[in-house]
């Protein structure tokens, strides 16, 4: 019963530390993105 109740535990932090690299990777991605956005229209202009 415990190690039921440990699993389940275990299972939710990983699944929260799962979201929050998500988040962080989303954010990431277009701060990436931006820049390379910002730079394309320089070079364009």
């Amino acid at each position: 019963m415990i190690s039921k109740i440990q699993f389940l535990l275990n299972g939710y932090f990983l699944f929260n530390f799962f979201l929050v690299g998500l988040r962080g990777v989303k954010k990431w991605l277009s701060g990436f993105l931006m820049i390379i956005y910002t730079k394309v229209s320089l070079f364009l202009k």
